[in-house]
C-alpha cells in the first residue's frame, strides 16, 4: 500500500503494520502510549502512559508509577502525607502526616513529634503541664503543673511553689499558720499561730503575743495576776 493510500510512517512502515501517532511516527520509532499518541504529541511517563490516560504529575510520573496527590503532584516533588495528600493540599506535620491523618497543632507539629493538649496545641505553643493540658483547656501554676496534677491556690500557684492551706489557699492570698492552716479554716492569732498550735485567747491572741491565764484568757480580756492567774 503506497503513502497516498495509507498514513506511513518515517520509516515507512503503514498503520495497517505498525501502531502510529496522529502525527504518523510509528512506535517503532517513537515511545507510544497504549492510545497510540507519541512522546511528542503528548507528555508520556516512563511506563509510555500519556496524560491523557492516566493522571500524570508536573514530571510526567503517573499515578500507576509513583504514589500521586488529589492534585496529580508526585512523592518525588513534593512532601506527601501516608494519605497520599500533599503539602499544597493539606496542613502536614514535619513528619510529613496531614492534619486528616493525625492530629496536628497550630504550628503544624503532629502528636507523633511533639506532646499535644487535648485541644491540640503543643508544648511549643502553649504551656502544658505533665498530663498534657495546656494553660488555654485548665488552671496552670508557674511550674506548669495543673489543677487535675495538684491542689492549686485561687492564684494558680501549686503546694509545689506555696505553701498551701487544706482549702487550698495559699500564704500569699491568707494569712497562714506554720501548720499550713489559713485563717478561714482555723482561728489564727496575730502572729498567725493558729489554736492547733499554741493555746489562744477567746480574742485570738496566743500565749507568745499575751500573758494568758491557764483558763486561756488573756490581759486584754480579763484581769490577770502577776502569776497570770485571772480574776475568773
Amino acid at each position: 500500500l503506497c503513502v497516498r493510500c495509507v498514513s506511513v510512517c518515517e520509516c515507512d512502515l503503514c498503520v495497517r503494520c505498525v501502531s502510529v501517532c496522529e502525527c504518523d511516527l510509528c512506535v517503532r520509532c517513537v515511545s507510544v502510549c497504549e492510545c497510540d499518541l507519541c512522546v511528542r504529541c503528548v507528555s508520556v511517563c516512563e511506563c509510555d502512559l500519556c496524560v491523557r490516560c492516566v493522571s500524570v504529575c508536573e514530571c510526567d510520573l503517573c499515578v500507576r508509577c509513583v504514589s500521586v496527590c488529589e492534585c496529580d503532584l508526585c512523592v518525588r516533588c513534593v512532601s506527601v502525607c501516608e494519605c497520599d495528600l500533599c503539602v499544597r493540599c493539606v496542613s502536614v506535620c514535619e513528619c510529613d502526616l496531614c492534619v486528616r491523618c493525625v492530629s496536628v497543632c497550630e504550628c503544624d507539629l503532629c502528636v507523633r513529634c511533639v506532646s499535644v493538649c487535648e485541644c491540640d496545641l503543643c508544648v511549643r505553643c502553649v504551656s502544658v503541664c505533665e498530663c498534657d493540658l495546656c494553660v488555654r483547656c485548665v488552671s496552670v501554676c508557674e511550674c506548669d503543673l495543673c489543677v487535675r496534677c495538684v491542689s492549686v491556690c485561687e492564684c494558680d500557684l501549686c503546694v509545689r511553689c506555696v505553701s498551701v492551706c487544706e482549702c487550698d489557699l495559699c500564704v500569699r492570698c491568707v494569712s497562714v499558720c506554720e501548720c499550713d492552716l489559713c485563717v478561714r479554716c482555723v482561728s489564727v492569732c496575730e502572729c498567725d499561730l493558729c489554736v492547733r498550735c499554741v493555746s489562744v485567747c477567746e480574742c485570738d491572741l496566743c500565749v507568745r503575743c499575751v500573758s494568758v491565764c491557764e483558763c486561756d484568757l488573756c490581759v486584754r480580756c480579763v484581769s490577770v495576776c502577776e502569776c497570770d492567774l485571772c480574776v475568773r
